[in-house]
């Protein structure tokens, strides 16, 4: 078994100084450059782990898609496109806030019993309401699926706020993105051989699918119209749902990511490697909220927030009512 180390800064360096990679990667799209999202790919798929030796990927033609493949993007797609001409609720003077998180509806247990809602953002929505029952809030998933309906939080998903022209728009330009990879790589692959950076290229490879750019640019061009649609004036977002601020044109729209879930210190540096390294320091967040000290120190050399603030996970928030929740004995009883 070949031993495993991480991609060594220096290497890291190398590799993304290629002019024609550059090139490719700082591609814009609507909400992001593609930087962003191959940035997150990288780092949540740990690409930046590495063996010995360093395989090169086997070449593939244009044509080279397998029959399933096919088969799913076009079930995918006719999904995309009945779920885009379903009439979507329109937000009269846009809302106060805007909550993103992935498709993690769980049975949450309150002193009113048991209700479904959002696994890390739904005491906050209930408790908002509650209180504040003037604010204007809603709940967008951004995974492409049908949502539950749940009482007093306005539920949705993102590819509701697609429309036919941006799903065209998207197998075009991914077809675009696509071709200029295919005639990039060949000389792509002479400068990784001659700087011994061959790692690099399955990397690309799997990174510049043509369906991993079709799902990529309907998020990004959906995401654009859900901001555009719903005018926030604060957007609150799961750190692995958004991490950088969206290029939007409301100055005044505060982004604030929160810690879902524990930090990976490497993952922490190489988010920074490439901050520093492109030029996505104009999105940093505006808050981040993390759940603890340590979190916090981990988070202040990354610099990708303007402020670190510690709250705790609102996950956990049930603890405080836990003696009015749960039944000490049966617990102790049934464990």
């Amino acid at each position: 078994m070949t031993e495993q180390k991480n991609l060594s800064d220096d290497k890291f360096k190398v590799i993304f100084s290629c002019k024609r990679l550059r090139e490719l990667l700082l591609i814009d799209v609507a909400s992001y450059p593609l930087i962003y999202y191959f940035m997150n790919y990288f780092i949540t798929n740990k690409l930046y782990k590495k063996s010995e030796s360093f395989p090169l990927s086997p070449k593939k033609h244009l044509g080279s898609f397998k029959l399933n493949s096919i088969i799913t993007l076009l079930k995918t797609s006719l999904y995309y496109i009945k779920t885009s001409l379903e009439k979507t609720e329109i937000f009269k003077n846009g809302l106060d806030i805007l909550f993103l998180s992935r498709d993690r509806f769980v049975d949450i247990k309150t002193e009113n019993g048991l209700i479904k809602s959002d696994y890390l953002f739904g005491s906050i929505i209930h408790d908002i309401n509650e209180k504040y029952p003037n604010c204007k809030n809603a709940l967008f998933s951004t995974t492409f699926k049908h949502m539950p309906k749940i009482d007093d939080i306005g539920v949705h998903s993102l590819i509701q706020y697609s429309t036919p022209t941006i799903l065209l728009r998207s197998a075009l330009f991914g077809l675009i993105i696509y071709l200029r990879w295919k005639f990039s790589r060949s000389k792509i692959i002479n400068y990784l051989k001659d700087n011994d950076c061959e790692y690099g290229l399955s990397l690309f490879d799997s990174f510049y699918s043509l369906r991993r750019l079709f799902y990529l640019l309907i998020f990004d061009y959906s995401l654009k119209n859900v901001l555009k649609k719903t005018n926030p004036k604060v957007i609150v977002s799961n750190d692995d749902v958004l991490n950088l601020k969206p290029k939007i044109n409301l100055e005044s729209t505060k982004l604030v990511i929160m810690q879902s879930a524990s930090m990976v210190e490497t993952n922490e540096k190489f988010k920074k490697m490439f901050i520093s390294e492109f030029p996505l320091d104009k999105l940093i967040a505006d808050y981040f909220l993390v759940s603890g000290i340590k979190f916090k120190d981990m988070k202040k050399d990354v610099k990708d927030s303007k402020e670190i603030k510690i709250t705790g996970q609102p996950r956990y928030d049930i603890l405080y009512h836990a003696d009015k929740i749960y039944d000490k004995e049966k617990f102790i009883k049934k464990y």
